[in-house]
Parts: structure tokens; C-alpha cells; sequence
């Protein structure tokens, strides 16, 4: 009997074994995808960041044409009324 339990401790501990590496290779998987993650993540903030300053700068952009086009039509339609109060008839 002694050699029977000899057997299935050698069988527990080679079980053992072979779970610990299994374990250790599956931790070692799941640091590397959190640290290529991490990278994809600081990527990503670095594009969002760069994204909203364009956005703010189009804006800007937008709002300066805005009031551009704004006194373009001010100035036209005030020569067009210049220019309607000046025909004369005759």
C-alpha cells in the first residue's frame, strides 16, 4: 500500500506542477495584454486630447468666419440701400 501512496503523491505533485506553470504562463498572458492595453489606452488619450484641440481650434476658426461673413452682408446690403435711395427717376 505504501507504494500506492507514494504513486499518487508523485501523480498529486506532478499535477501540482504542471497547474503552477499553466497558472504562471496564464499570468504572465494577462500582464502583457494589461500592459499593451495600458499603451493602447495612453494612445488613445494623447489622440482624444489632440482631437479636441482641433475641434476648439476649427471652432474658433468657424466663429471668426461667422462674423466676417456677418459684416460682408452688413456692408452689402447697406450699399444696396445706399444704391436703392439714390435712383432717380425720371
Amino acid at each position: 500500500m505504501s507504494s500506492d501512496v507514494a504513486l499518487r503523491k508523485k501523480k498529486n505533485a506532478a499535477a501540482q506542477a504542471t497547474f503552477r506553470a499553466r497558472r504562471a504562463n496564464y499570468i504572465a498572458i494577462l500582464e502583457e495584454t494589461v500592459t499593451n492595453l495600458e499603451s493602447i489606452v495612453l494612445e488613445v488619450q494623447v489622440s482624444l486630447e489632440e482631437s479636441r484641440n482641433e475641434v476648439q481650434e476649427m471652432r474658433d476658426e468657424n466663429s471668426c468666419l461667422r462674423q466676417e461673413l456677418e459684416k460682408f452682408w452688413r456692408a452689402f446690403w447697406a450699399k444696396e440701400s445706399e444704391e436703392r435711395n439714390h435712383i432717380v427717376f425720371i
